[in-house]
């Protein structure tokens, strides 16, 4: 582990996202962004903008563009280069249980699909978009909960999760088969005993991790498909740390886990740092100090070593961290022994939840 650069920007950072020299920065219930870019100087920012809506998330799209989604507003194409609005799309709808909601909580994309996916606030449900044309595609209606922070892909392209996060003790993670032309939702579900902010399939699609914490920083692992949990771990020095953390729209800490190989991730921490962790034990076996307040999230600079965390008070670290992924990721399989419908509408009480049966999770150590 190795600082190669700060920066320090004046407002309160949620997120960071990076291709493969520029990093994308959000801000706390804040309409505007700014880009930077990794160079020989280290970090730079080239500039800052107003999209005029409360960013709530936004990811990098082909070529040169950043895909937004936000409060009371459409879905919005940027170019980053051009430093202009190139397309729009999706329509915002009220939210009939709190008029205040609408517009898109969270978004991403289905490259080998084709597809651009967003989770409405207003409708509840999930949104298809043809990345080329932007049209809407229908594949039934998906529906989620009133608060979806973050939708994920199977390494497959075939099954599409959804992270809830309902309160600073518990969330939950919802499946989709996207099979053809048709959206099926699974019957089964993640529970958490704590407020997800992030999670992840494993680089093989066999499992998940979901960390997050209200906080102290907690994560889970769960195997796919079958959902059964492995184990839950938490950091009770987490207590400790002084507000602010979290964001004003989602009430978990957030953190991003990014693998150093199939056996150990990154996380920003707490207290400042990027910890590695063995992921089956809550070992962690290196720690780098990068700021001075909560680290919040750490992207991947591409498929170069170099890693972008920020933390809640503006800070950005320029770090080296060594990674060992290997490019195993298994081709879609569409699972047909696990039970799904194509009645979204199903009640949640007919659903099957799995959740840790652990009376005090494993402490990370």
């Amino acid at each position: 582990m190795e600082i190669l650069a700060k920066i320090k920007l004046e407002k309160r950072v949620i997120k960071s996202k990076s291709n493969e020299n520029i990093i994308l920065v959000l801000f706390d219930n804040s309409s505007e962004f700014v880009i930077l870019e990794s160079n020989e100087k280290g970090l730079e920012v080239l500039y800052y903008h107003d999209l005029g809506f409360i960013i709530l998330d936004g990811c990098f799209g082909e070529a040169d563009s950043i895909w937004f989604a936000g409060l009371k507003s459409e879905i919005i194409e940027w170019d980053f280069k051009g430093r202009k609005v190139l397309r729009n799309c999706g329509e915002v709808k009220i939210n009939r249980l709190d008029s205040d909601l609408s517009g898109y909580s969270c978004i991403s994309t289905i490259p080998q699909r084709n597809l651009l996916i967003a989770a409405n606030l207003g409708s509840f449900s999930l949104e298809f978009f043809n990345l080329d044309t932007l049209k809407p595609v229908n594949h039934g209606v998906a529906l989620t909960e009133i608060y979806a922070k973050q939708i994920c892909v199977h390494p497959g392209g075939h099954i599409i999760a959804v992270l809830i996060t309902d309160s600073e003790d518990t969330g939950k993670v919802r499946f989709f088969e996207l099979n053809g032309s048709e959206i099926r939702l699974y019957t089964k579900y993640i529970n958490t005993l704590f407020a997800p902010g992030v999670f992840t399939f494993d680089l093989g699609g066999d499992g998940l991790i979901i960390g997050g914490g209200y906080p102290p920083f907690s994560y889970q692992i769960n195997e796919f498909p079958s959902l059964n949990v492995i184990d839950e771990f938490i950091d009770d020095n987490g207590l400790d740390i002084p507000q602010p953390w979290g964001d004003t729209n989602g009430i978990s800490f957030n953190s991003d886990i990014e693998f150093k190989d199939e056996n150990f991730i990154y996380v920003p921490y707490f207290n400042g740092n990027v910890v590695t962790l063995e992921i089956n034990t809550g070992k962690i076996v290196e720690s780098l100090k990068c700021n001075g307040s909560p680290s919040v999230s750490l992207s991947r600079l591409g498929s170069t070593d170099l890693y972008a965390c920020s933390s809640v008070n503006g800070e950005i670290c320029l770090l080296r961290l060594k990674s060992n992924l290997k490019n195993d990721t298994k081709d879609a399989t569409y699972l047909p022994n696990q039970t799904t419908t194509d009645n979204l509408f199903l009640p949640l009480i007919d659903m099957e939840e799995f959740i840790s049966e652990s009376d005090e999770p494993l402490l990370i150590s």
